[in-house]
This record gives C-alpha cells, structure tokens and sequence, in this order.
C-alpha cells in the first residue's frame, strides 16, 4: 500500500546507523506534534515506519516505540497539548518564551527517548535492531502478500 510506497522512497534512511535514525524519528514526531493532534499523527506516521523499517532491515519497533513517546514531548507552542493551552491561556508566558524554554525540553526528551530505546528498550523487547521479524514483513507487504 501507500506506506510501503513511501517507505521505499525513504529507504535512502536506511544508510544511517539504527541510533541517528531514531534520533531523527523522534526529532520529526516531536516537532510536527508541535502543530498537529499526538494521536492523529501516530496513526499516520507508524505504518509509514514500519515499512521504512522493513526496507532498511530495522525492526519496526526500533522506529515505532520511539515515535510512539515521542508524540507526547510537544513542549513548544500553545497549540502541541491542552497543558500547554492552560499555561499559555494564564498569560504570564508569551509564546516566544514557551518556544524558547520548548525547543529545550524537545532536544533533551530526544536525547533521553533515543538513549532508553535503545539501552533498555532492546533488552526488555527482546529486539535484534539488525532483524526483521516475519510479523513485521508481512504486514508491511499488506493484504495481497
């Protein structure tokens, strides 16, 4: 389907090592959460990492978990998160402060989702970073095989 389409195109990621693409799947999710809905953009953007992940023999869950967490560091804009929306609506933050201190607690919340991911996240999932599981390979070849 469409995600396989676009993970094909994205294949050029997989000449990156498993931990810069980690670190630029969480730096694009934490980002665009900044101005769309966390879950409408996971629901989106997973079966687009798993078929990226399939094509540049990852396992999936390397670029899915990570992606998962990091829907929910939108520290930035008013718009990211409804605590956000809260502080911002008391008026004592401008928006060019919150962007200021954000752009902060984004970088370390990818420094911290990449580091854990793949320190404890390998063990406790039992993921080799350099395999491909058959349920992975299937499902990113769809309905038709």
């Amino acid at each position: 389907g469409l995600a396989t389409l676009i993970g094909e195109q994205l294949q050029v990621v997989g000449n990156l090592p498993t931990f810069a693409m980690i670190i630029l799947v969480c730096l694009m999710i934490t980002f665009l959460t900044e101005l769309t809905s966390n879950t409408a953009t996971t629901e989106m953007i997973l079966p687009v990492l798993a078929a990226v992940a399939v094509v540049t023999g990852t396992h999936p869950l390397l670029l899915m978990i990570p992606a998962t967490i990091s829907a929910s560091c939108a520290f930035m804009m008013p718009v990211a998160t409804p605590p956000n929306a809260i502080v911002f609506g008391s008026e004592r933050l401008s928006v060019g402060e919150m962007v200021r201190i954000g752009i902060f607690l984004n970088l370390i919340g990818v420094v911290v989702i990449t580091a854990i991911v793949l320190a404890v996240g390998t063990t406790v999932f039992g993921i080799d970073p350099s395999m491909v599981p058959d349920w992975a390979s299937s499902i990113a070849a769809g309905p038709e095989g």
